[in-house]
């Protein structure tokens, strides 16, 4: 009997693996460069001003701007996050990139006018479009939480449609487990049937 609990158990950390596989990833912008792209600071690399930041997988278009209240003023206020946000400054290179794909999305922003946002899958089609409607003045002091689920699996997030009008803060991406996850989890739970089948003709 101890011997099919310890089995037991095992099988309890094994089926927990796509869990730990699809650990949601939050992009708070607290380290990067006020108004410098943003581009590979979370994907392993540097934003525009060379600032090295996390590994998380995620990259940004360059129209994709960090930003930080410093002394030539305030831009925003009462973020989720107490210093950086995102914001767009141009529609040509307006994106978000995470190629592991993500089913669950959530973020803050603050608009002063309504805005777009679309979700594509990796072969480009349509996942999901969300309206953010406006929500706050140019002081961009009101934030909004945003939680969506998709009905696929999306890799790239158009940024394009919320030039200049919307910040954005701790945005949260849930990753796809990957399919090695969910084969050990099969293998383990099989390993765990045959030895309990075999005790049992014993």
């Amino acid at each position: 009997m101890k011997f099919i609990k310890q089995l037991a158990a095992v099988a309890a950390v094994l089926s927990a693996a796509p869990a730990f596989a699809a650990s949601p990833v939050t992009l708070d912008f607290e380290g990067t460069s006020s108004f410098a792209s943003i581009a590979e600071y979370y994907n392993g690399g540097t934003d525009s001003a060379g600032v090295s930041g996390t590994n998380d997988g995620v990259s940004f278009g360059l129209s994709a701007l960090s930003l930080s209240n410093d002394v030539l003023g305030p831009y925003y206020s009462n973020a989720p996050s107490s210093n950086g946000v995102m914001f767009v400054a141009d529609a040509a290179d307006a994106s978000l990139t995470y190629n592991a794909g993500f089913t669950n999305l959530s973020f803050y922003y603050a608009a002063s006018s309504d805005a777009v946002l679309n979700i594509y899958a990796a072969e480009g089609s349509l996942i999901k479009t969300l309206t953010l409607a406006a929500n706050t003045d140019a002081t961009y002091s009101t934030w909004s939480l945003v939680n969506v689920s998709l009905a696929g699996v999306g890799t790239k997030i158009d940024l394009s449609g919320s030039v200049g009008s919307v910040a954005y803060d701790n945005i949260t991406i849930s990753a796809v487990p990957e399919a090695s996850s969910y084969a050990m989890v099969l293998a383990g739970l099989g390993v765990v049937g045959m030895v309990a089948r075999r005790r049992k003709q014993a």
